[in-house]
């Protein structure tokens, strides 16, 4: 730890994992959690991997890397090194005045393919589904296996974390929206003030408990 605070590396990585950083710091530099949060500057997903390859910061703390990132890396003569320390539950919200509590594994990928588009074909109301995605160079957009993503237009697809969960929170009762996050993200970093709420997936409700399972 002595070693650490005289030559602590520099970071980078995903804005979900800021909370994850900042621990880690706190813990080696002995100094409040709030303290080193402020020291914590997280690119995204992908900016922070452009940076990892430039040798600008020594590690990143991300997802595990796409396949774009491993031959971005090969193309660069860069051979990079994955550690799995951590796993985290990810997540699908809407409004809280959506009646939908629940949806299955299939039911989800039918609607970010764009074969399920009306929240009546879920047990929901007669309503057009609106189906939030991330930018394309984010790591949330790699949840769907080999089932392709419909291609949404620029409006639906918000550059940051909040702004997704902002957008599906704005429920205006004519539109339903539908998004993604991580579960740190929504409850530890996002302060939703009740405009959203998580869908069970496949009757299981996403909490500390089920995701620790």
């Amino acid at each position: 730890a002595e070693k650490l605070r005289q030559t602590m590396p520099v970071t980078d990585g995903s804005t979900s994992a800021i909370p994850l950083d900042a621990s880690i710091r706190a813990a080696v530099l002995g100094i409040s959690y709030d303290e080193a949060e402020k020291q914590v500057i997280h690119t995204t997903t992908y900016g922070s991997f452009d940076r990892l390859l430039k040798g600008e910061c020594n590690f990143v703390f991300n997802l595990l890397l796409s396949d774009a990132q491993l031959d971005q890396a090969a193309s660069k003569n860069v051979q990079v090194e994955q550690t799995r320390i951590a796993r985290e539950g990810f997540v699908f919200l809407v409004s809280h005045d959506n009646p939908v509590d629940s949806l299955t594994v299939e039911q989800i990928k039918g609607i970010y393919s764009g074969q399920i588009t009306n929240w009546s074909e879920v047990g929901g109301e007669d309503m057009p589904i609106t189906a939030y995605q991330r930018n394309e160079d984010s790591g949330s957009q790699n949840f769907m296996g080999d089932t392709p993503l419909t291609d949404a237009p620029t409006v639906l697809r918000p550059g940051m974390m909040n702004t997704l969960v902002d957008v599906v929170a704005a429920y205006d009762g004519e539109s339903g929206g539908i998004g993604y996050s991580v579960y740190s993200y929504v409850y530890g970093m996002y302060n939703a003030d009740n405009g959203i709420k998580l869908l069970k997936v496949d009757g299981v409700m996403p909490d500390e408990t089920t995701i620790a399972d």
